[in-house]
């Protein structure tokens, strides 16, 4: 009995080590995955790693579109893997092999992954960028210094903000701002990273856009309202 005892607890430790080692694979993986389709996106748009704080949480959001890519685009490659997969393992030396290269099958699934993220991500950034509108919410600002509207509101002119200020890159910001021509795009603690709108993009001159992106920082501004 006590052997038998014994040999249960034995194989209930060894289902709970392969189970976590089976998770913490996933884990990196899912970690990679993130990682790497951010990067590829925020690389399409041209902005910086820094524009979003990162955490766990967030990149493993990031690898769920990742999954929702493969679905829509490779779910059919997906299924026959699967299949391929389920048929091999009833094959007991193909598993027997398999335990023993599955090392080797680990190293080889990162660039595999890598490969997918990418085209995840570049994917993504293209169809966002074809239809602004419903893929970033509006942001509009009420800056500390000069709010919009305020001055024209006292001289009766519409472009007495572009009037108020030397600097005409800051005046133009608060223009379009006061429009309701900027999406956002990403923010971290210390800014705000957003797009001046264009709905004029198509699939025959999306190569040519270069996509226009504003740093907001945050010191600067009194409140934010994000919209759909």
């Amino acid at each position: 009995m006590a052997k038998a005892a014994s040999k249960d607890t034995d194989s209930s430790n060894d289902y709970v080590k392969n189970a976590r080692d089976i998770a913490f694979i996933v884990a990196v993986f899912l970690y990679f995955m993130g990682w790497i389709y951010i990067y590829n996106y925020f690389k399409e748009l041209g902005l910086p790693l820094k524009a979003v704080d990162f955490d766990l949480y967030n990149l493993l959001i990031y690898a769920s579109n990742v999954f929702i890519y493969i679905y829509n685009y490779g779910k059919l490659y997906l299924i026959l893997l699967l299949l391929l997969a389920i048929v091999l393992s009833l094959w007991k030396p193909v598993t027997l092999i398999a335990g023993k290269l599955f090392p080797l099958i680990v190293i080889v699934l990162f660039p595999l992954i890598f490969f997918i993220a990418q085209k995840a991500a570049v994917k993504d950034v293209r169809v966002a960028l074809l239809d602004q509108p419903n893929y970033f919410k509006n942001i509009s600002f009420v800056f500390k210094e000069i709010k919009p509207g305020a001055i024209a509101a006292k001289t009766g002119k519409q472009d007495s903000i572009l009037m108020a200020s030397g600097n005409d890159d800051r005046a133009n910001i608060l223009t379009l701002n006061q429009r309701g021509k900027f999406r956002l795009l990403a923010l971290n603690k210390e800014e705000y990273y957003v797009l001046l709108t264009n709905t004029k993009v198509t699939e025959k001159n999306y190569k040519s856009y270069v996509p226009m992106i504003y740093v907001i920082k945050k010191d600067l501004v009194e409140f934010a309202l994000i919209t759909k």
